[in-house]
This record gives structure tokens, C-alpha cells and sequence, in this order.
């Protein structure tokens, strides 16, 4: 027996070790499967990408808007030009015509003007000569008319009249059908002058109207000179003019009659600027019905488009787009021959493969508008020839549409290889899942479309014009679907059917297939991230994290320099966010535990309330210390919490002009928004309207800083009180800034007898030396003021400061003096707390906990059963004791997470006392009124001049808030108060401007630069690593900006030596601040007498 159980127990491990070995097998096969399809994966998607730069590359090349303003120029020159004054006393143009009559007009008079007599330059028909002129022959002074100008119809042939009144009213009259090439009349026409017809311009393609006929060329036709004979024709009375006098004998040889369906007014014109052609048609219909409908067209592209260097770089890019469109295509087809049917179930393979063959059409259409242009010679493009572009212009034109229509499915199929990241896996699936459905809707919709469109034709079309046609009532239901709701023209139309049709199509669309649509979408949606859920629990699926770790490892940890540096910053990044999540989770159990036994506390609170012998004061004893652990708890959480994630700060620039508001930019005004409060710094004229404007709350307020009285830093101050006080949230405003504010706002508040709902006070910054002025108002504190306190400087790391008295417990403010015209004047300093380090959980420390001696240790000593529960005792009390030794706060968190610090400076020309203490900030907001910028500056203006001229008027270039920047070793520089001249728009001009000051501050300043514009907001991240010796690093911040601003100022006095000539009045004054600025004052004595 025992033999037996031995070689049964035998037998068994050996089937489980055979087993084990199966399932390591196949798990290694499956892991090599999912790195293979991961690595072709990402080989696909870079070659897709390769593919899609190149041709967006081929595509976009030379691509400007020239094209749009070129046709806008000439549509309102030629289609939206008023009728001569004489002709009519209202305003008209070529669509508004709407008779033979008002056609004849137009010619003799807009479109002769415009053409032929430069009413669409300058009006000046004298034509002086010269290259900066404009000669006959151009249209808006540039687009020159190439070859002949065409006016020509299409006609029909007459036959009797058919109908039963027609035959009563009038027996031998004739009637006149619709155009069609049976009904096309050839024969020649004309009154007192014959018409003769022409051939058909060879390849010109049919004209479609608005009303959906189709027109070939014409038949008839004449043509006009692109220019007039000026030798002889006199502009003003318009005698012995050629071409208006042929225009003119239209209307009397009866050129256009009841035969007439349609004429044609064509003619190309060329840019030598853009090297574009403009192929124009002016289109009048004359239908059955009577009267003209007109429509202008106008294509303009730059044809001949193979000619210079950049041409044919850009055609070998496109033929090498076209050769990966066949290798695709290629590799498409071995994909179908593989799946057979299977492949057209994927609704991205079929929109890919339909991407690929519009790609070809592209390059046919391309290859049909290179053969249909005209060839270029003396005869073909001379003044007597016509010259037809339409056909190569059409054919660009639908290669641009075929081109829009791939260059769309392109950029969808990058959803495909992005469908392994967490964000666009639910939309591919989403849209995956839907397509079927949603097809079947389209269907619905369409027919239903469809339907009510032919129902509105039939009912409305004879009275609006939305509905006169098929197509026309088709687009007036798609606008309705956009919210264009034309219930009243309906019922002016038909009282009865008109809203019986508005509600019946409304509520079916609205109300029924368009929510169908939104119930299919939000049904995949659901579908899809339940299967993402899914398969993320069984892990059916990590095809994506596979892709994820090939492309982090294989070739971005891999790239040559920064790989190594990118793959240490990702394992630091990755441990931060295990420690994080360890915190959290750490921080979810003690919530959970404590609102238990909250529940459990109150359980027994009411079970003794239930008991007869309880006395209540003893219930109330308890009851209250129960508050008071409860209050503590929060606390702690709250803080908890900070400690896990810092508030966020975002600044948002308010005002960046100067002294005075532009259209662009308003005067100074700064908002710092930091845990759901905002400090405004400044508040000049208008900020009110600017915190409107912004994201800003205004009842978000509750402290105001003033750097200094001028008035584009106060004048808005009143405003914003009265604005943020009776905004529905009272409370205490603090109101911080040099001395005599406090009497400012009681003076102007006292005169204008304001009042508000809330209260606030005013602490002022005051000197050691400050001397309190007399003032009526003074003693008189108004009834919504509370007092506040004067503060005196004092010492903060061995260096001068103001500490703004505050109760916020995570940020306090600092303030500088600054050298300024009008002093005092001050910079902000916001400064935030240290954050103690997170608790990093490493494998070193875990093993630790889990040795057998230390789980022993703590089971027996401190009654823990998980070792892990040692590390929040760690945190509670400072250390734990274990068995191998003691462990410490120390060993179980990292270093600390210092606080960020933002530097807020007023108007300045020396900061150096502010820079110790904005040493290392992360964010500084330095003024820069004036900069040298050679485009706005006059042409004797210099450098030099410049930067002495803004010193001494207290105020700072770029070079000097850059060296500033880089003294205290700043984070990122941020420049405001600017110059009115400085306009915050998109011209290339202040483009241009801005380019400048951002690369004068780059030759002093190795950090980012901004230049501020109205209303931008910037967020000022945390950052890990901080200089802490502040005294250190204060001094030599001092000494750089002292030495900073001696420069400017050695500058400033050697430029106005050797010019005083350049100093002009309000220099002087600036020189002459002698009790506030001495610095000017000194450069003011050092001047010849004559001068001062």
C-alpha cells in the first residue's frame, strides 16, 4: 500500500509541475504575441505619421489666404458696386438686378467704371505713368485683365404657343421653352445689327445656376478690349469711347430678347503679387417665368503652379505621398484577400480605403488642370484674344474639395493607432459600436428630410424664397434644424399649413430622430466603457499598456542625451504617484474609521439618552467633548489634504498698459487667485470692467494691494471697493499700500456719500520717518471702515520688509521698497509655507516592517496585527520603536516640498531692495514701459536714448527687467505696463514688437519670457528643488541688482552729457522729484546750467 500511495503521490507532482510549466509556456507565448503586435503596432503608426507630415507638408506649402482676399476684393469691385446715382435713387447692385433693363445699366455704368475706368483704384483718370501707378487694364490696381472680356448668351428656339388662353388671347404668338441642347438655337439674331453664333469653346464645362439648370458656353457672344482706347476717349463725357460705346449699342441692336436663357460676362484676370489667376463670371438666368436672377463666380488659384525651386520640391513630395498611397493601398488589399468580407465590417477600414482613392482622384484632377491650360504665348494671351482658364480653374477647385476631404479622414484615422491611451480608447469604441445604428438613422433621416423638403416645396414655394426650389427648400429645412425658426413667414405663407407643417417636421426631428441619435451615442458609450472595465479587470486586454511600455522604452528612454535623463525623471515621476496613492488610500481608511465611529458614538449617545437614570448634564459634558475631538479631526483632515495637493495659483493680468488705456490694453491691474481668493495688485481706471470680462468672481475678493498713487494704479480702486463690497458676500476687505491711501478712499467715499453692505480696512506701509499729513477726514471714519494698523519695516533675514498683517495660514505677503517718481512705492512679495515631505513607501523600508522580529515586535507591544499600520503612527507621533532600532519621521518621508513665492512689482527703475527677497521666486512681474523698437521708434531714435529716457522717468526697458529677472535667480519673467504704443492685437506689427522685447530680455534673462496681454492667465506650478541659504543668496541678489541699476543710471548720465539737446519738459520734471527721487535729482545737477 504504501508503494502504491508513493508512486500515486509521484505521479500527481509530476502532472502539477507539467502543468505549471504548460501555463508558464503559454503565458511567455502570449507576452511574445502582445510585444510582436505592440512593436508592428507602433511601426505602423510612425509610418503613418511619416506619411501624414509629408503630406501635409506637400499640402500646405505655399498655402495662404491670398486666394480669399483676392476674391473679395474683386466681388465687391464687380458684384457688390452701387449704380451710378444717375441711374437710380436707391442703393443697387449686380444682385439686385432683376430686368434687361437694369443689366443694360450695370454694364454702362458699375462694370464699365471699374474695369475700364479705375473706379476700382483710385478714380484718377489722368493714368500718370510709372511702376507706382495704376495703367488701364487693372482691376483694384493689381489683377490685370488677360486677354478679352466675353459677354455672351445662350438662346432657344421659339414654337407656337400651346396653351387654352394663349391660343384665344393671341393666336400667332410665339412661345419660348426651357433651355436644353434639343431646343438650342444657333441661328443668328440682332436688330439693325446681326449676331452670328460661334462654336463651342472646346473643354469649357457646364455652368450650374442657382436654380440647378445646366448651361454650356455660350453661343453668341462679343468681346470688349481689356482696356480703352485713351488716345481718344475722353473719361469724363465719355465721347469717342470704343468699348462704352459698344456696351451702349447692346440695348439698341436688341442683344439680349425673349430667346435669350442666359448670359455670360467672363473674363481672367492675373496677380503678379501672388502669382495667382482669377477666372470671373457674371451670370444672369432668364427663365420662363420671366425677369433675370443673377449670380457672380469668381476661382482664384495660382495655376501655373510647377515653376520655381519650391514648385517641384513641393511636387516630389506629393509624388512620393502618392507612392505611399499605392503601398498602402497594396498592403490594404493583402489584408482583404486575407479576411475576404470581414474586412468591410470595419468601418475604419472602409473610410481608409475611401481616404487612399480620393488621394488618387487628387492627383488625376491635378494632372487634368495641368493639361487644360491655355498654352502661353504672344498670340494666345494678347489684348484681342480671349483666353479660357475655367476649365483648369474647375478642376483645381475639385481637387482642393478632394484634398479637404482626405486631409479630414486623414487626421481621423489617427484615432486608430491613439486607441491604446485611456482617452481615446471609449471614442473609438463609442463610434465602433454606433456606426450601425447611426446608419440606419441617417437612412431614417434622410428620407424624412427628403419628404418635408418636397412637402415645403410644394406648399411654400410659390411665396418664399427659401422653398421656391427642390435643392433651395432642402437648405432652408437644414437651417431650420440649426435653430433659424421661420414660423411667422410660414404662417404668412398659408395660415393653415404653415404652422401645421412648422410643428409636425419640428417635433419629428427635434423631439424624435435627433434624440434617437443622441439615445444610440449615449447607449455605445455605455457599452464601450463597460467592455474597457471589462477587459481592464480579467485583463483580457493590455495590447495597450504593451504599445505604452515599447514606445517609453524602446524609443524615448532610448534617444541619444535625453533618454537617460527622461527615463530618471519617469521613475522619479512613478514613485511620486505610488506615494501619492498610498497617502490617499492611507487617508480614505483613517476618514472611513473615523465616520464609523462617528456612527457608533452616536448610537450610543441615544442609547443613553434612553436610559432614566442618565443625568443630562453629564450627557452634555460628553456631547461637547465630543465636538471638540470632532472639530480637531477635521482640522487635521483639512490640513491632511493641503498637504497632499497644494492650492493652485493662477495670476490673471487685468490691465497691462501704462499711464494711459489703449483699445487693446487697459492700465494696470493684476488678480492672483489662490485657494478660491483673489488679491487684486492695483486697480486702475476700468478694472471693474475687466474682472467682468474675465474669469474672475468679483464676491472672489478680499484683499487689495496698491503699489503706489499714481493715478493709473487708484483710479479704479473706489470702483472695486463699492463693486466687490455690494457684490452679496460681506465681509472684511484689507486694503494694503503706502501711506495716505486710508485718507484717499475716506475723502472720496466722505464726497461722494457712498455705502455698501460689507466693511473694509485700509493697513498702510509707513516709513520710520512718516509723518501722518492733517486731513478733515482723517478722524472720521466712515460706517462700513474698520481701523486698521500702520506697518513699519523690519528685518526678515537680515533684509528690510514690510509684513502685510494677514490671516491665512498657508501664504503670507512681503513688501520691498522701489525707486519710483512718486514714492513711496512698493513690490509684493507672496511667499508660500514649506509642505512636509509625502510618505514614500520603498521596497527597503517594506521589507523592514515585514521582517518577522519587527511584525513580532509591534503584534506584541503596540497590538498591530498588519505591519503596515506602523507608518501611520509614524506620522501621528514622530517615531515608532521596532526591534531592529527605532524608525523615525525622517526614514519614511521625503524632503520637504517648498513653497512657491511670486514677485509683483510696481512702476521701477531700481528694485534692489525688493531682491533678497524675491530670491529664486517663481514667477516675476517686472514693468517695461518703454522698449527700442525700430518700426514704431522715430528714425533718430536709439537705444541709448531710449533706456535714459525711461530711467528717468522712473520707469524700466526690457534689458533692465531681464538683469533684475536674473539677479534673483527667477523662475520665469513676466512683463506688463506697457506703452499705449504697444497694442496687444494679432498685427504682424506688435508681433514683430513683442518678438523684440522677448529677445532683448533673452540676452540678459535664461529663463521663459511673457509678454502680458489683457485678460491672460498664467499658472505658477510647485517645484521641487530650492536654494534655502535666503541670506546668502539675498546678499548676492542685492549686490546683482544694485549693480543692475547703477549701470542704467551711469547710462542715463553719460547719454544726457553728451546730449542735453534731447531733454525735453517732462524729462526735466522727472529730474527735478528731488525730495522723492533723488537718483534723478542727482542726474538733474549734473546737467550745464543752460540746460537746467
Amino acid at each position: 500500500m504504501g508503494t502504491e500511495s508513493d508512486s500515486t503521490n509521484a505521479a500527481v507532482d509530476m502532472s502539477m509541475v507539467t502543468t505549471l510549466k504548460l501555463k508558464q509556456l503559454v503565458s511567455k507565448n502570449e507576452y511574445d504575441r502582445k510585444k510582436r503586435s505592440a512593436s508592428k503596432e507602433v511601426m505602423e503608426m510612425v509610418n503613418y505619421i511619416i506619411f501624414l507630415v509629408l503630406f501635409l507638408v506637400a499640402t500646405l506649402e505655399g498655402w495662404n489666404n491670398s486666394s480669399y482676399k483676392t476674391r473679395s476684393i474683386l466681388m465687391a469691385q464687380l458684384r457688390d458696386k452701387p449704380f451710378l446715382p444717375s441711374e437710380t435713387s436707391i442703393r443697387k447692385t449686380f444682385s439686385d438686378v432683376k430686368c434687361i433693363d437694369e443689366l443694360y445699366q450695370f454694364l454702362a455704368g458699375p462694370f464699365y467704371y471699374s474695369v475700364y475706368l479705375d473706379d476700382s483704384y483710385d478714380t484718377d483718370t489722368r493714368w500718370p505713368t510709372g511702376p507706382l501707378y495704376n495703367t488701364p487694364g487693372f482691376v483694384a490696381g493689381v489683377e490685370r485683365i488677360v486677354g478679352t472680356i466675353r459677354i455672351g448668351q445662350l438662346r432657344v428656339k421659339e414654337y407656337p404657343c400651346e396653351g387654352v388662353l394663349g391660343e384665344i388671347l393671341n393666336s400667332s404668338s410665339m412661345c419660348f421653352p426651357e433651355y436644353s441642347s434639343s431646343v438650342e438655337s444657333t441661328s443668328s439674331f440682332g436688330y439693325e445689327h446681326q449676331y452670328n453664333s460661334i462654336p463651342p469653346a472646346p473643354n469649357e464645362p457646364s455652368f450650374v445656376s442657382l436654380t440647378g439648370r445646366y448651361y454650356p458656353s455660350p453661343r453668341f457672344a462679343i468681346y470688349l478690349p481689356s482696356k480703352e482706347n485713351l488716345s481718344v476717349c475722353n473719361a469724363t463725357t465719355l465721347s469717342n469711347c470704343s468699348v462704352y460705346n459698344t456696351i451702349t449699342s447692346l440695348r439698341d441692336h436688341k442683344f439680349i430678347d425673349k430667346a435669350t436663357r442666359a448670359i455670360y460676362i467672363d473674363f481672367t484676370m492675373y496677380n503678379a503679387n501672388t502669382d495667382q489667376q482669377s477666372v470671373v463670371r457674371l451670370f444672369a438666368e432668364q427663365t420662363m417665368g420671366g425677369g433675370l436672377a443673377t449670380q457672380a463666380d469668381c476661382m482664384t488659384y495660382r495655376l501655373y503652379r510647377n515653376e520655381t525651386t519650391a514648385d517641384k520640391v513641393r511636387l516630389t513630395l506629393e509624388i512620393l505621398v502618392l507612392l505611399q498611397v499605392f503601398y498602402q493601398l497594396y498592403d490594404e488589399l493583402r489584408l482583404f484577400r486575407r479576411v475576404r468580407s470581414a474586412y468591410w465590417h470595419m468601418t475604419a477600414n472602409v473610410a481608409h480605403t475611401f481616404s487612399l482613392f480620393l488621394f488618387i482622384v487628387c492627383a488625376i484632377l491635378r494632372v487634368l488642370c495641368f493639361m487644360n491650360l491655355p498654352t502661353i504665348s504672344t498670340d494666345n494671351m494678347g489684348p484681342t484674344s480671349f483666353v479660357n482658364f475655367r476649365a483648369s480653374a474647375l478642376y483645381y477647385m475639385m481637387a482642393d474639395v478632394a484634398t479637404s476631404f482626405t486631409c479630414f479622414l486623414s487626421w481621423l484615422k489617427l484615432f486608430k493607432f491613439l486607441a491604446f491611451m485611456p482617452m481615446f480608447a471609449p471614442l473609438t469604441k463609442t463610434v465602433t459600436k454606433a456606426t450601425r445604428k447611426v446608419s440606419s438613422l441617417i437612412l431614417i433621416f434622410f428620407i424624412t428630410f427628403l419628404g418635408s423638403a418636397l412637402s415645403f416645396n410644394m406648399a411654400f414655394g410659390v411665396d418664399l424664397p427659401r422653398y421656391y426650389s427642390f435643392f433651395s427648400s432642402f437648405v432652408g429645412l437644414l437651417c431650420i434644424l440649426q435653430g433659424e425658426l421661420d414660423l411667422n413667414e410660414l404662417h404668412k405663407s398659408n395660415r393653415i399649413l404653415g404652422p401645421i407643417f412648422f410643428v409636425v417636421f419640428v417635433t419629428f426631428m427635434f423631439f424624435v430622430i435627433l434624440n434617437m441619435f443622441i439615445v444610440v451615442i449615449s447607449d455605445a458609450y455605455i457599452d464601450a466603457k463597460g467592455e474597457l472595465q471589462l477587459m481592464k479587470d480579467l485583463d483580457v486586454d493590455t495590447l495597450s499598456k504593451e504599445i505604452s511600455r515599447h514606445i517609453l522604452h524602446n524609443i524615448v528612454f532610448k534617444a541619444p542625451v535625453i533618454g537617460k535623463v527622461l527615463q530618471r525623471v519617469y521613475k522619479e515621476t512613478m514613485t511620486r504617484i505610488d506615494q501619492m496613492s498610498h497617502s490617499l488610500r492611507e487617508c480614505k481608511k483613517k476618514h472611513g474609521l473615523c465616520q464609523t465611529t462617528h456612527v457608533a458614538t452616536m448610537k450610543l449617545l441615544h442609547a443613553g439618552l434612553a436610559v432614566k437614570g442618565l443625568q443630562p448634564s453629564r450627557y452634555q459634558i460628553f456631547l461637547e467633548q465630543y465636538r471638540k475631538r470632532h472639530i480637531e479631526f477635521e482640522r487635521k483632515w483639512t490640513k491632511a489634504k493641503q498637504q497632499v495637493q497644494p492650492p493652485p495659483i493662477e495670476v490673471v493680468f487685468l490691465g497691462t498698459s501704462s499711464m494711459m488705456s489703449s483699445t487693446t490694453r487697459n492700465v494696470s491691474g493684476i488678480g492672483v487667485m489662490i485657494s478660491g481668493e483673489t488679491w487684486i495688485f492695483d486697480a486702475g481706471e476700468g478694472i471693474g470692467l475687466q474682472l467682468s470680462k474675465s474669469s474672475v468672481l468679483m464676491s472672489s475678493v478680499t484683499r487689495i494691494f496698491v503699489t503706489h498713487m499714481h493715478g493709473d494704479h487708484v483710479f479704479g480702486l473706489m470702483g472695486l471697493i463699492l463693486s466687490v463690497g455690494n457684490s452679496g458676500t460681506r465681509r472684511d476687505i484689507q486694503i494694503v499700500g503706502p501711506p495716505g491711501l486710508r485718507r484717499y478712499l475716506r475723502r472720496n467715499f466722505a464726497d461722494s456719500q457712498s455705502n455698501m453692505r460689507s466693511v473694509y480696512h485700509v493697513d498702510e506701509l509707513w516709513h520710520s520717518d512718516t509723518k501722518e499729513e492733517p486731513c478733515e477726514y482723517h478722524n472720521k471714519p466712515l460706517s462700513f471702515e474698520r481701523p486698521g494698523v500702520n506697518v513699519f519695516a523690519t528685518l526678515t533675514d537680515q533684509f528690510k520688509a514690510w509684513h502685510v498683517p494677514s490671516k491665512h495660514q498657508v501664504f503670507q505677503v512681503l513688501a520691498g521698497a522701489l525707486r519710483h517718481t512718486l514714492e513711496p512705492c512698493f513690490g509684493y512679495i507672496i511667499q508660500e509655507i514649506d509642505y512636509p515631505g509625502r510618505v514614500q513607501m520603498t521596497n527597503e523600508l517594506k521589507n523592514r516592517l515585514m521582517d518577522p522580529k519587527n511584525a513580532s515586535f509591534l503584534s506584541e507591544n503596540y497590538g498591530i496585527s498588519n505591519p503596515m499600520q506602523a507608518l501611520s503612527m509614524v506620522q501621528k507621533d514622530g517615531f515608532v520603536a521596532l526591534a531592529d532600532g527605532p524608525l523615525k519621521l525622517s526614514d519614511v518621508t521625503g524632503p520637504i516640498r517648498h513653497g512657491r513665492r511670486l514677485c509683483l512689482l510696481g512702476d521701477t527703475c531700481d528694485s534692489r531692495a525688493v531682491a533678497a527677497l524675491a530670491v529664486g521666486a517663481d514667477l516675476v512681474v517686472h514693468e517695461c514701459t518703454n522698449a527700442y523698437i525700430p518700426s514704431l521708434d522715430a528714425d533718430s531714435t536709439t537705444p541709448e536714448e531710449v533706456e535714459a529716457r525711461t530711467f528717468v522717468h522712473g520707469h524700466s526697458t526690457p534689458s533692465m527687467a531681464a538683469r533684475f529677472a536674473q539677479a534673483i535667480q527667477a523662475r520665469q519673467l513676466v512683463l506688463t505696463h506697457f506703452s499705449r504704443r504697444y497694442r496687444d492685437d494679432l498685427s504682424d506689427e506688435m508681433e514683430a514688437a513683442m518678438k523684440i522685447i522677448k529677445d532683448e530680455c533673452r540676452k540678459y534673462f535664461n529663463g521663459p519670457v511673457n509678454c502680458a496681454h489683457d485678460l491672460q492667465h498664467i499658472r505658477v506650478p510647485m517645484r521641487e528643488e530650492r536654494t534655502r541659504d535666503l541670506v546668502h543668496e539675498g546678499l548676492v541678489a542685492e549686490e546683482k541688482a544694485q549693480a543692475a541699476a547703477q549701470d542704467a543710471k551711469d547710462k542715463a548720465k553719460a547719454y544726457f552729457a553728451l546730449h542735453p539737446e534731447s531733454i525735453d519738459g517732462q524729462t526735466k520734471v522727472s529730474m527735478t522729484f528731488a525730495n522723492h527721487f533723488e537718483i534723478c535729482h542727482g542726474l538733474y545737477q549734473a546737467l550745464p546750467n543752460d540746460t537746467r
